[in-house]
Protein backbone atom coordinates (compact mmCIF):
# COMPACT_ATOMS: atom_id res chain seq x y z
CA UNK A 1 0.00 0.00 0.00
CA UNK A 2 1.01 3.57 -0.57
CA UNK A 3 -0.29 6.97 0.22
CA UNK A 4 -0.51 9.29 -2.38
CA UNK A 5 -1.23 12.42 -3.09
CA UNK A 6 -1.84 13.71 0.64
CA UNK A 7 -5.11 16.15 1.36
CA UNK A 8 -7.09 15.02 -1.16
CA UNK A 9 -8.86 11.96 0.46
CA UNK A 10 -11.89 13.79 0.15
CA UNK A 11 -15.00 11.32 -0.64
CA UNK A 12 -15.79 11.85 -3.16
CA UNK A 13 -12.25 13.34 -4.71
CA UNK A 14 -12.04 16.66 -6.55
CA UNK A 15 -12.29 16.09 -10.05
CA UNK A 16 -10.01 15.57 -12.04
CA UNK A 17 -9.31 12.76 -10.14
CA UNK A 18 -5.54 11.40 -10.17
CA UNK A 19 -3.09 9.66 -8.31
CA UNK A 20 -4.74 7.13 -6.30
CA UNK A 21 -8.00 8.05 -6.95
CA UNK A 22 -7.24 7.76 -10.31
CA UNK A 23 -5.21 4.58 -10.27
CA UNK A 24 -8.19 2.61 -8.08
CA UNK A 25 -7.16 -0.74 -7.85
CA UNK A 26 -5.25 -1.29 -10.63
CA UNK A 27 -1.62 -2.66 -9.97
CA UNK A 28 0.77 -4.20 -12.68
CA UNK A 29 4.46 -4.68 -11.02
CA UNK A 30 6.09 -4.50 -14.42
CA UNK A 31 4.42 -1.24 -15.13
CA UNK A 32 3.81 0.66 -12.44
CA UNK A 33 6.68 2.76 -10.89
CA UNK A 34 6.65 2.86 -7.08
CA UNK A 35 7.67 6.22 -5.55
CA UNK A 36 9.42 3.65 -3.23
CA UNK A 37 11.95 1.92 -5.77
CA UNK A 38 15.00 4.10 -5.25
CA UNK A 39 15.68 5.14 -8.90
CA UNK A 40 11.62 6.10 -9.68
CA UNK A 41 12.84 9.89 -10.56
CA UNK A 42 15.14 7.42 -13.80
CA UNK A 43 11.58 7.11 -15.93
CA UNK A 44 10.16 10.41 -16.31
CA UNK A 45 11.65 13.37 -17.45
CA UNK A 46 9.82 17.13 -17.41
CA UNK A 47 9.85 19.88 -19.56
CA UNK A 48 9.72 23.66 -18.28
CA UNK A 49 6.31 24.06 -18.47
CA UNK A 50 5.48 21.45 -15.66
CA UNK A 51 4.58 18.38 -18.12
CA UNK A 52 6.03 14.93 -16.86
CA UNK A 53 7.28 12.95 -20.15
CA UNK A 54 8.30 8.94 -19.86
CA UNK A 55 12.19 9.19 -20.26
CA UNK A 56 14.00 8.32 -23.75
CA UNK A 57 15.59 5.11 -21.79
CA UNK A 58 13.24 1.91 -23.75
CA UNK A 59 13.62 0.06 -20.94
CA UNK A 60 11.67 1.78 -18.76
CA UNK A 61 9.60 3.84 -21.34
CA UNK A 62 6.51 1.41 -20.92
CA UNK A 63 6.26 1.75 -17.38
CA UNK A 64 6.84 5.18 -16.46
CA UNK A 65 4.20 6.10 -19.71
CA UNK A 66 1.16 3.85 -18.59
CA UNK A 67 2.44 5.18 -15.08
CA UNK A 68 1.47 8.79 -15.91
CA UNK A 69 -1.70 7.39 -18.13
CA UNK A 70 -3.20 5.63 -15.13
CA UNK A 71 -2.11 8.00 -12.18
CA UNK A 72 -3.09 11.26 -14.32
CA UNK A 73 0.05 12.95 -13.69
CA UNK A 74 -0.33 15.29 -16.58
CA UNK A 75 -3.58 16.46 -15.86
CA UNK A 76 -3.24 20.30 -16.21
CA UNK A 77 -3.80 20.84 -12.18
CA UNK A 78 -0.38 19.19 -11.41
CA UNK A 79 1.39 20.61 -14.87
CA UNK A 80 0.23 24.05 -13.08
CA UNK A 81 1.66 22.91 -9.92
CA UNK A 82 5.02 21.26 -10.99
CA UNK A 83 5.66 25.02 -13.27
CA UNK A 84 4.87 27.36 -10.40
CA UNK A 85 7.55 24.93 -8.46
CA UNK A 86 10.10 25.24 -11.13
CA UNK A 87 9.44 29.04 -11.72
CA UNK A 88 10.08 29.85 -8.09
CA UNK A 89 13.52 27.76 -8.21
CA UNK A 90 14.29 29.43 -11.35
CA UNK A 91 13.75 33.21 -10.22
CA UNK A 92 16.44 32.27 -7.39
CA UNK A 93 19.03 31.24 -9.64
CA UNK A 94 20.22 33.99 -12.24
CA UNK A 95 23.16 34.89 -10.81
CA UNK A 96 24.42 31.50 -9.32
CA UNK A 97 27.10 29.74 -10.65
CA UNK A 98 27.00 26.22 -11.95
CA UNK A 99 28.66 24.30 -8.69
CA UNK A 100 25.70 26.05 -6.58
CA UNK A 101 23.05 24.89 -9.10
CA UNK A 102 24.48 21.50 -8.64
CA UNK A 103 24.26 21.81 -5.04
CA UNK A 104 20.97 23.18 -4.76
CA UNK A 105 19.92 19.56 -7.02
CA UNK A 106 21.59 17.67 -4.57
CA UNK A 107 19.65 19.51 -1.83
CA UNK A 108 16.65 19.59 -3.62
CA UNK A 109 17.04 15.69 -4.19
CA UNK A 110 17.05 15.07 -0.18
CA UNK A 111 14.80 15.13 2.45
CA UNK A 112 14.16 18.03 4.49
CA UNK A 113 15.18 17.50 8.69
CA UNK A 114 11.43 16.27 9.06
CA UNK A 115 12.11 13.42 6.76
CA UNK A 116 10.10 15.17 3.88
CA UNK A 117 10.66 16.29 0.61
CA UNK A 118 9.56 19.32 -1.76
CA UNK A 119 6.81 18.73 -3.34
CA UNK A 120 7.71 18.57 -6.91
CA UNK A 121 11.56 18.29 -6.26
CA UNK A 122 11.84 15.44 -9.02
CA UNK A 123 10.66 18.10 -11.76
CA UNK A 124 12.59 21.02 -9.97
CA UNK A 125 16.13 18.33 -9.87
CA UNK A 126 15.63 17.24 -13.43
CA UNK A 127 15.43 20.24 -14.60
CA UNK A 128 18.16 22.14 -12.78
CA UNK A 129 20.38 18.68 -13.63
CA UNK A 130 19.65 18.75 -17.41
CA UNK A 131 19.39 22.30 -18.02
CA UNK A 132 22.14 24.51 -15.59
CA UNK A 133 24.41 22.17 -14.90
CA UNK A 134 27.15 20.92 -17.66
Amino acid sequence: MLASCQGESETPPPKPVHCGHKKGEWYDENLMVSPIEANCADFFKYTGSGEIQPTDDPDKQAAAKETIERLGLNINKLQKKRRKAIDKILIGIEDCTNEEIQQLAVGYDRPDAAGQYTPFCGAIVYILKHYFVP
